[in-house]
């Protein structure tokens, strides 16, 4: 078997085209530091709303410190003022009474009159069959004609036709209005705090508006003349500040009482109750 020797042929290289290389990109500069800007000044008209606020929350603060202060000393105030009132209990509104007498023994014929009635001094308010017996030793028989003493209110009716009327005895009761008191009735342990010219309110009876008086004399007690009032109370008149006022109401209303201790005028002698 013969081997030829062929020859190998290489065929030359081929050129192939390739794009251009790209260049490199420079690196950026580096950051410079800049020039801080200076501060713009702000308008006019914001610095005016700016000094408005401020002025108006110091303003608020200020307000606010003075309503604390206003309000801590009200209260002091009112709890002082709380301490120095007196409640004196129960206030009555009384009057003297004044009888409609006879000095006769006799039987009523008639009445002419009603409880809570005005009348005039010298007015008829009944009369009364008085009997007699004469030095002879007959009887004999009078009318007296009863008449009001002063001029006032009728208190109660007057005793009913056809009965006994003794000497002394009273056919009816009249108060002049102009006389009517207040009575308080005080606990002795109390009194060295009241003084004549204290202040008083009166509370009760459906009145529109308190009464206002002030403190009286202590009504000293004498024997039994005092039996509603107890043994370790004493009885202390109240002066109202407008008579006109009582004049218009009844004897008998009780009031609720409290003195303002504070209203004292320095160095005056307070009340004090020496006991039997």
């Amino acid at each position: 078997m013969n081997h030829t020797d062929e020859a190998v042929q290489v065929s030359p290289a081929t050129e192939v085209d390739l794009p251009p290389p790209v260049p490199e990109a420079e690196p950026p500069p580096p950051d410079l530091p800049t020039a801080p800007t200076p501060p713009t000044a702000p308008p006019a008209a914001t610095r005016r709303r700016g000094s408005l606020r401020r002025w108006r929350a110091r303003l608020l603060v200020l307000l606010m410190l003075a309503g604390a202060v206003a309000g801590g000393a009200q209260l002091v105030q009112s709890r002082t003022h709380a301490a120095e009132l007196l409640d004196i209990g129960t206030v009555t509104l009384t009057a003297a009474p004044i009888p409609v007498q006879s000095d006769r023994l006799g039987l009523v014929q008639s009445v002419t009159v009603r409880a809570h009635e005005h009348v005039v001094a010298g007015q008829e308010l009944g009369r009364m069959t008085s009997l007699a017996t004469a030095g002879s030793g007959r009887t004999v028989r009078s009318t007296v004609v009863l008449r009001a003493p002063v001029t006032g209110i009728v208190s109660d009716d007057p005793i009913p036709v056809g009965s006994a009327l003794q000497p002394g005895d009273a056919f009816a009761e009249l108060y002049e209005p102009s006389r009517l008191t207040l009575v308080g009735n005080v606990a002795l342990a109390d009194l060295p705090r009241l003084e004549p010219g204290m202040r008083a309110t009166l509370t009760g009876a459906d009145l529109p508006a308190p009464i206002e008086a002030v403190v009286g004399q202590v009504i000293p007690r004498v024997g039994g003349d005092q039996a509603d009032v107890r043994p370790d109370h004493i009885a202390v008149e109240l002066l109202p500040k407008d008579r006109r006022l009582l004049a218009r109401l009844v004897p008998g209303l009780r009031f609720e009482g409290t003195v303002d201790t504070g209203t004292g005028r320095p160095g005056k002698q307070p009340s004090v109750y020496i006991g039997p």
